[in-house]
């Protein structure tokens, strides 16, 4: 069965340099804001088809964008592994220009087959100057 070994927000600062994000802090709210999201996916058996679904929410639970079914293929194994049955991927997600309405918790969520694999929260607060 698949399953999600690590999950990280960042953002990529200058030269590909990668800052980890706790929270989000967009300048403005109501405003856009683009990050990123990076994440291994193990254990899917080589046998099977799969897809693969991404989908990102506010705090309320409001749908903001979702990926859509996405087919998966098979990767090439490598017979001299231990793990010659199974198989992995790395995703390595764009956020582009989300609209952030509000502050509060938004989440990703990952489904594989229509299974869900992960939920992974991150808070938005506003940054900037209060005064502004």
């Amino acid at each position: 069965m698949p399953y999600i070994s690590s999950f990280m927000y960042y953002k990529v600062d200058g030269e590909q340099n990668r800052e980890i994000l706790e929270f989000i802090s967009p300048d403005f709210i109501p405003g856009n804001y683009s990050f990123n999201a990076y994440f291994p996916i193990v254990g899917f058996e080589v046998e099977e088809e799969y897809t693969l679904r991404l989908e990102f929410e506010d705090s309320y639970g409001t749908l903001l964008f979702s990926t859509g079914e996405q087919n998966l293929e098979k990767s090439k194994i490598d017979r001299q592994s231990p793990f010659e049955n199974q198989w992995g991927l790395i995703i390595d997600f764009e956020y582009k220009n989300v609209p952030f309405k509000h502050e509060g918790l938004y989440v990703t969520k990952v489904y594989a087959n229509n299974k869900k694999l992960g939920e992974f929260a991150i808070p938005v607060y506003r940054g900037g100057d209060i005064d502004e």
